[in-house]
């Protein structure tokens, strides 16, 4: 009877042990997450009607006072996309119509694990916006003087249509959860993730 109190004192001891430790390499990590994270460029789309790459930049907010495992974030990503204008009876050779984008989500984080974060995003908080003005034109003289007057007012006509695909890929991209794995920050200024089988690296983006 004694044994059995002994192993049984023993295998409670234990799993208290493994549930401490656990607690601690999440809280280790979710102490680690916060700050600005900038990652390499992303495409987004890519097919016959738009081509556009997405470079974010995630603030990942400190753990809040009542979980000490999460918080909130947003995502400010920079788009650039371009399309084409085939040509026709106005234009030689086909246009290429470039144009930057601004988008923003914002979302919550929490960790589940000593290496896995669950991220999830508010599709209602999504916004993307593209400034007619900065939209610029390839070949733009292929239709003279006036193809390039066309062009010109049809400036509103493609940024229309490129906001709505933006807005279409990034409503997919940040819809639901994602679960990052194997999530490591490395020195301070290095984080690493996987989402399925791909790999992302971000880099901290110094404070000014």
């Amino acid at each position: 009877m004694k044994l059995k109190s002994i192993l049984l004192t023993s295998l409670i001891a234990g799993a208290g042990l493994a549930l401490v430790t656990s607690c601690s390499e999440e809280s280790r990590l979710a102490k680690s997450l916060p700050g600005e994270w900038s990652g390499a460029p992303q495409t987004i789309t890519d097919n016959d009607a738009l081509t556009a790459s997405l470079i974010e930049t995630v603030t990942v907010g400190q753990p809040t006072p009542a979980d000490k495992t999460g918080g909130d974030l947003s995502v400010n990503g920079v788009v650039s996309a371009t399309t084409q204008l085939v040509a026709d009876s106005s234009f030689t050779e086909p246009v290429t119509v470039s144009v930057g984008a601004i988008a923003s989500v914002s979302g919550t984080w929490k960790v589940i694990d000593d290496d896995e974060v669950v991220v999830s995003f508010d599709p209602s908080t999504l916004s993307v916006s593209v400034d007619p003005e900065a939209l610029s034109f390839t070949n733009v003289m292929a239709g003279g003087e006036e193809g390039r007057a066309r062009l010109d007012g049809m400036r509103a006509g493609f940024c229309d249509m490129i906001k709505a695909s933006v807005t279409q890929a990034l409503s997919h991209r940040y819809s639901g959860s994602r679960t990052l794995d194997d999530v490591k920050v490395k020195k301070g200024s290095v984080l690493k993730f996987e989402i399925g089988k791909t790999d992302y690296v971000y880099h901290a983006v110094p404070e000014n």
